[in-house]
Formats: C-alpha cells, sequence, structure tokens
C-alpha cells in the first residue's frame, strides 16, 4: 500500500530562464508553489500548533517574494525618472531650444509619464505594508513558540492555538485592507 507523499517533499524539474520570467511577472502559475496537504481531523493542539506555525512560514515566505518584487518596481521608477530627469536637465542647460532641447522636453514628458505610473503599481506602500505584515507575523510567531514551549502537551488548549492563528488571519484582512485603500487613494491627486 502506498502512503501519501506530502506535497512539500514533492520534487519539479528547474525553470528555464524565459519561464522564470513569466513566472516571476505572475503571467503563468509558478509550478514550484506549494500545494496542500489532505486535511486531517482530531488534531491534538500540539499538531494544531505546528501547522499553525507551518502556515505563518508560509505567509511569511510569499509575502517576503512579493515584498522583494514590490522594492525592485519602486527603486526602478524612482532610478529612471532620476536618471531621465538629469539627462533632460542637462540636455536644455546645453542648448538654445533646438534639437537638444527637443530631446530634453521628451524626457521631461517620460519622467511626468513614469511618476505618474508610480501611484498606479503601487509598489513603495506595498512594501511598506508587507513589511508591517511580516513584523506582525514574527510576533504573533514568537507567542505562538513561546506558549507551547511553556506548556507540557497536556497543558496546550486548541483554542488558544486557534487564537494565534486568528491573529495571523487577521493580519492578511489588515494587510489586504492596507492594499485595497492604497489603490483607491492611487488616482485621486496629489497627496499630502
Amino acid at each position: 500500500m502506498d502512503e501519501l507523499v506530502p506535497n512539500s517533499a514533492k520534487t519539479t524539474r528547474p525553470l528555464s530562464g524565459w519561464r522564470k520570467l513569466l513566472v516571476w511577472a505572475a503571467i503563468i502559475p509558478d509550478p514550484r508553489a506549494p500545494t496542500a496537504d489532505p486535511l486531517r481531523t482530531h488534531l491534538t493542539p500540539l499538531e494544531l500548533a505546528s501547522m499553525v506555525r507551518e502556515q505563518f512560514y508560509k505567509d511569511r515566505n510569499y509575502i517576503r517574494l512579493k515584498r522583494q518584487r514590490w522594492a525592485t518596481g519602486a527603486i526602478a521608477i524612482r532610478l529612471l525618472a532620476l536618471g531621465l530627469s538629469g539627462t533632460a536637465t542637462i540636455l536644455l542647460g546645453l542648448s538654445n531650444l533646438s534639437g537638444p532641447a527637443a530631446w530634453g522636453f521628451g524626457l521631461s514628458a517620460l519622467v511626468t509619464l513614469i511618476t505618474a505610473l508610480e501611484p498606479f503599481f503601487n509598489f513603495r506602500s506595498r512594501w511598506v505594508s508587507a513589511d508591517e505584515a511580516l513584523a506582525r507575523w514574527h510576533r504573533a510567531e514568537e507567542e505562538l513558540t513561546f506558549y507551547v514551549a511553556n506548556a507540557s502537551v497536556e497543558e496546550l488548549s486548541a483554542d488558544e492555538v486557534v487564537r494565534f492563528d486568528e491573529m495571523r488571519r487577521d493580519e492578511w484582512a489588515r494587510f489586504s485592507q492596507d492594499w485595497l485603500s492604497e489603490r483607491r487613494s492611487a488616482g485621486s491627486g496629489p497627496h499630502t
């Protein structure tokens, strides 16, 4: 009789360069993404605590990957805008509004376009929200670990372990709500 192999133990072949790029851009799903293991019933509080802790790890790893992408996007937009505005300023300063001036005005228009895109993609606020979520998840996981470490198996309460999972889910809800509110306000004009 074959035993079930946990999905986390399954291996996949490495992705090619183009597929990595398509996965990174979220155009195609990542075949290496973890899948759900079969559900179990009548878990002991310790097994439940282990399951909640594993979920903390999965959530944090997901947010770390997204945070990296958002940080890269925020930095790239800023550097691109800075480079183009600097080039435009130099070209405008060196010219008498002839050929290079036209290039300067064109680059200034590109800078305006790129800086207008930043609120749409909203990389910076998503990056900050991801950092806040990670900090709260670390704190909640530390509390769970401390709770389990300071109690015997008989003293562990499933209700208390579920409370830690509720902390994790509440943080997901807060993170999602922050993202939605930032997206809604991104098109409303300049922020103070």
